[in-house]
């Protein structure tokens, strides 16, 4: 599946979750991360990290900021 229908399934998903849902499911994620991928997991969800000027965004901040910005429009 490539990233554009694989971001929409996970938008669909989650557009009914709230805060807390929201939260379980990250945390859920992290539970089942291999330890080799936990630094990084936490660089992506840590948004005071040093990497904030990178242009590409992680697939956890386009969800987190898709989420704020419905939630406010409504």
């Amino acid at each position: 599946m490539n990233l554009t229908s694989f971001l929409n399934k996970v938008d669909q998903t989650i557009e009914k979750y709230g805060r807390e849902e929201l939260l379980q499911v990250i945390h859920e994620i992290a539970r089942t991360l291999p330890e080799s991928k936990r630094t990084d997991f936490l660089n992506q969800i840590n948004l005071n990290a040093g990497n904030i000027n990178r242009t590409e965004k992680t697939v956890i901040e386009v969800i987190i900021w898709r989420k704020l910005k419905k939630e406010k429009s409504i």
